[in-house]
């Protein structure tokens, strides 16, 4: 038997379901409206070793015209967030939709926050004075650590909850390697903001 139903035992199909298409070519086929699930969920097992990818992948949405390929989240009243494919092939992260560029990754591999033509590996778009491209905040020493594979690695650090001796310190530390700091073009200034010789 191709189809049985029941009122007090499982129902099944054995062939593809088509609903919208009296064609199916998989399991269930749902051609044209909408899909809602109220009160449950919709839960996907992948029991293979399939890798992430096309016709691998256990949830898969795809745009085969000239529109975005995206999911929306939603809070009913509140904020909605959109992720996907644009249609100019950039993955985003958007607020509502994707013109503000909140947050996307092209087809280099090049990450923008704040901006959808990023150009370089991290491209962060200040949009306002005072609200920085990005913080390191932590209650021992925050910062950063810059590395040339081969060379020098420094530490860039606010001095703070660690060792005493950075206390309230703005700190260039060489981790490893050879060299000094350099200023190769400009004046440096102190408790001057227009410098006018190489050490003012």
């Amino acid at each position: 038997n191709n189809l049985r139903l029941s009122s007090g035992g499982n129902s099944y199909f054995t062939n593809n379901v088509g609903i919208g298409t009296t064609t199916p070519s998989n399991l269930l086929d749902v051609n044209g409206g909408d899909v809602n699930i109220t009160g449950g969920s919709l839960n996907l097992y992948e029991d293979t070793a399939d890798v992430a990818g096309l016709g691998t992948s256990a949830f898969q949405i795809e745009q085969d015209g000239a529109g975005d390929a995206a999911i929306t989240f939603r809070r009913t009243g509140a904020k909605t967030y959109a992720m996907g494919i644009d249609s100019s092939n950039i993955f985003q992260i958007g607020l509502n939709d994707f013109s503000g560029g909140e947050f996307v990754i092209d087809g280099s591999g090049n990450i923008g926050i704040g901006t959808t033509s990023p150009a370089h590996l991290l491209d962060v778009n200040q949009g306002s004075s005072g609200n920085f491209g990005f913080r390191v905040k932590g209650t021992v020493e925050p910062g950063f650590r810059l590395e040339a594979t081969g060379y020098t690695t420094w530490d860039i650090f606010a001095g703070g909850g660690g060792s005493a001796t950075y206390d309230n310190l703005l700190c260039f530390y060489r981790r490893s390697g050879s060299g000094n700091i350099s200023f190769p073009d400009g004046n440096f200034g102190i408790g001057t903001t227009s410098p006018s010789a190489s050490l003012h």
